[in-house]
């Protein structure tokens, strides 16, 4: 099997991570954590430049050793659980570079993180998530960050191993069943 995991921030990765550890054989499993460097960095270039000359350049190498520095972490937290990784950053669209790359790769399965929207700004603006979930060449696993990390177990803890559903030994999971299975009661809200 061939994981491409979209590799975006500590706390998707960390998730998305717990996963594929949580459901998927090591055995025989190839995973690429693909990391995407946004090529104009404004905010960052205002904080690095003078008001009126942006420093894209320094932007563009401290996002760069970020995303290295990230991947090395979550390269070595997989290999620790036996899968063979490779890591890749790249620079451009976030959404055009993860379809190419899981197409090109080419992935049996992709997995990336979804940031919480709401409200209006969730109706004006179309998530990465979404738009590879419709255009991928393959199946997309969404995995939505918990808004209590407290109250939902790591993926491959113990706890979760016991309570997971049977169906998701090897390949054979419904993204769909994962999210609902680590949404619990807590506290009178649902995680």
């Amino acid at each position: 099997m061939r994981i491409l995991i979209a590799i975006d921030d500590p706390e998707t990765s960390d998730v998305a991570v717990s996963q594929v550890i949580g459901q998927v054989k090591a055995s025989g499993t190839e995973v690429e954590l693909l990391h995407v460097v946004d090529p104009f960095p404004e905010r960052l270039a205002k904080t690095m430049g003078r008001q009126d000359t942006l420093d894209f350049a320094a932007a563009r190498k401290k996002l760069r050793a970020y995303a290295e520095k990230l991947l090395i972490r979550v390269a070595e937290r997989l290999q620790a659980a036996g899968f063979r990784v490779t890591t890749s950053i790249q620079e451009g669209d976030v959404r055009a570079l993860i379809l190419e790359e899981a197409k090109t790769w080419p992935a049996d399965l992709v997995v990336l993180g979804a940031h919480p929207q709401k409200g209006i700004r969730w109706f004006f603006t179309s998530s990465i998530s979404g738009d590879v979930a419709r255009e991928a060449p393959c199946s997309v696993q969404i995995v939505r960050i918990p808004k209590c990390t407290v109250c939902v177990p790591d993926a491959d803890s113990p706890e979760a191993r016991r309570s997971r559903p049977a169906a998701w030994s090897g390949a054979s999971f419904s993204s769909k069943a994962i999210v609902s299975h680590f949404r619990i009661r807590c506290g009178g809200h649902l995680c």
